[in-house]
């Protein structure tokens, strides 16, 4: 007897001749007994087979493209960030924090004063006091550093007459 493969499952068929119709023994799917009629049931197997696996791949690229755009996504995020983290530097070092570094240096400055004083430098201390001036444009800040220069010019002038006395 010859035998057939079932195309809903691919379980092994045999032929009998004396039937209009069979059943497949695993799966029960009806399949003619006319050769043409079973060759239009398999070749819509085929069919069905290749668009399943056309569908499958398919997805696959998609899912690699899907992957892909994420990547550059991400990567474009992590570029702004960057971006973002470079212009909050610049900023800093020309901008709002200069600030904090110019209080840091007029401080300094200040604490070379005092040493002068103490050493009896009186002429070199005015000299640095003279440079004791807030370089950004707020008010509050140039106000505070003009009273500060004022007093310690103040000051140096008592203990240098003290000094001469």
């Amino acid at each position: 007897m010859e035998q057939l493969k079932c195309p809903s499952c691919g379980g092994a068929v045999t032929l009998d001749s004396e039937k209009a119709i069979m059943f497949c023994p695993y799966c029960g799917a009806k399949m003619p007994q006319k050769q043409d009629a079973l060759d239009k049931i398999l070749k819509h197997a085929e069919n069905k087979q290749q668009f399943e696996e056309e569908v499958r791949q398919r997805k696959v690229r998609e899912g690699i493209e899907a992957e892909k755009r994420q990547k550059k996504s991400s990567a474009k995020g992590l570029l702004i960030v960057a971006l973002a983290l470079i212009a909050i530097g610049v900023i800093c070092f020309f901008g709002i924090c200069g600030e904090n570094n110019s209080e840091a240096e007029l401080k300094a400055l200040v604490t070379e004063i005092q040493a002068d004083l103490e050493a009896g430098n009186y002429d070199v201390a005015l000299f640095k006091t003279e440079q004791l001036h807030w370089p950004h444009s707020d008010t509050v800040g140039i106000e505070r550093w003009d009273k500060q220069r004022e007093s310690l010019v103040k000051v140096i002038k008592e203990a240098k007459e003290n000094a001469g006395k």
